[in-house]
């Protein structure tokens, strides 16, 4: 049986990844112990393919959760895109590196792909077959990609492309604040 399901958890965004790394693991912590207090995070999975269109897409989107199940479960963080192009950002893989580190992300279990930056629906193709040798090679359990309400072209390029690749797996989509429509909770907003 195969389930898609969106998680949306707020937390604050940051401009400066560096700078998130210690709200995620704060808000990773908070979060599990509330969870396994209500009884609720009784969740194991062997093995657990995270996926982002670009570097701190995991970690803004599902960082707390992955931190969380570490402990417990196999994981391969595959990053389509290191935004190798952009020159304004010169360190956006290594900060994207240094983040899923401080979660407790082994360098062994990340991979970064040269596909190329909002060029991703000029390469649904590949990128499907990617997906789908990443498929064959970890053989995942569950897949946590973009939620299907993301608006950037490159996240939903990846999200549907997941959903064709791993047809009778889980897979759960996850909000990257800055552009998935309509996430919007009043945390975010500074008052009330």
């Amino acid at each position: 049986m195969c389930y898609y399901i969106e998680i949306r958890l707020p937390v604050k965004h940051h401009n400066n990844i560096t700078q998130h790394n210690s709200c995620l693991l704060e808000h990773s912590l908070n979060f599990s112990v509330k969870l396994q207090a209500l009884g609720i995070m009784n969740f194991f999975a062997k093995r657990i393919l995270f996926l982002g269109a670009h570097p701190d897409d995991i970690e803004l989107g599902c960082g707390a959760f992955l931190h969380h199940i570490l402990p417990h479960s196999e994981v391969r963080c595959v990053t389509l895109s290191g935004n190798h192009k952009n020159p304004e950002l010169k360190n956006i893989v290594q900060e994207h590196l240094t983040s899923l580190s401080v979660l407790g992300v082994l360098r062994e279990q990340i991979i970064i792909e040269r596909f190329e930056t909002r060029k991703l629906p000029q390469q649904r193709q590949e990128v499907l077959e990617y997906l789908f040798q990443q498929g064959l090679d970890f053989k995942p359990d569950m897949v946590f990609v973009h939620t299907k309400s993301d608006i950037h072209q490159d996240h939903n390029v990846v999200t549907e492309e997941a959903l064709r690749a791993f047809r009778g797996t889980t897979i759960l989509g996850f909000d990257v604040i800055r552009s998935s429509y309509g996430f919007f909770p009043p945390l975010l907003g500074g008052g009330g």
